[in-house]
């Protein structure tokens, strides 16, 4: 692929991102003529995104990471859908990877995802491990364009207050009813939960609400995103 958007969001979470920014510090040098990272602060209450990055000055490497951090100027409740749409909105044309924050993509599988020829009709999982075991993959980190991001819709932002059954469970349903999906057998994420990074998972302690009528919705596309006030600060 000519070039890659690596879309992550972030929510008051830093020693994860540091992770990732550390991660992303390693990638070889001429990976950054095809690769853009975007961070999506999801209204974080804490240490904001960019003051992770920020703080992070100085470290080798670090002024050849091609990063843009946008920020949602409110805290939604669960709003990584809605988070989720604002990367997809500001990245340019072409083909995006979506990951949680707590997914982390390895040099080597990163450089063998860059020499790949891909379908720009079908969207792409990567396999996944868990120090170093395989364990499913997960249908919230994927690989698609743009183009076909938004004929999905997005994610819809009147659902995210549902932990469960919520906008996410509608995109992956949308997702898997109109296109045909693949998984990347040699291009691998790696999984860090709690036990290996505490702040992996923010919302791992919180209420996490059921939508009660999702059994009776059918696919369908939503409407009128980005509800919400946003700005680029870095």
């Amino acid at each position: 692929m000519d070039k890659l958007t690596l879309i992550t969001t972030y929510y008051n979470n830093p020693m994860m991102l540091r992770k990732q920014i550390e991660t992303w510090s390693r990638y070889p040098l001429e990976v950054w003529d095809k690769l853009k990272v975007i961070i999506v602060d999801d209204g974080t209450p804490g240490l904001s995104a960019k003051d992770v990055f920020e703080a992070m000055n100085g470290m080798n490497r670090l002024q050849y990471i091609n990063t843009d951090i946008y920020r949602i100027k409110e805290d939604i409740y669960n709003n990584v859908g809605g988070a989720r749409n604002l990367g997809f909105s500001v990245v340019k044309e072409g083909w995006c990877l979506n990951i949680d924050l707590d997914h982390v993509i390895r040099p080597n599988d990163l450089v063998a995802l860059l020499s790949k020829e891909l379908n720009p009709y079908e969207y792409y999982r990567l396999m996944r491990y868990f120090k170093d075991k395989r364990v499913n993959s997960h249908s919230d980190t994927f690989l698609m364009t743009k183009k076909e991001f938004w004929k999905i819709g997005g994610y819809d932002e009147d659902m995210v207050k549902y932990y469960y059954k919520g906008a996410c469970h509608f995109f992956r349903r949308a997702m898997g009813s109109v296109m045909k999906g693949n998984i990347l057998a040699d291009v691998n994420i790696h999984l860090y939960t709690e036990e290996l990074i505490r702040d992996s998972n923010p919302l791992v302690n919180t209420e996490k609400p059921t939508n009660p009528d999702v059994r009776y919705t059918k696919p369908y596309k939503p409407q009128n995103q980005l509800r919400f006030n946003w700005e680029k600060v870095l």
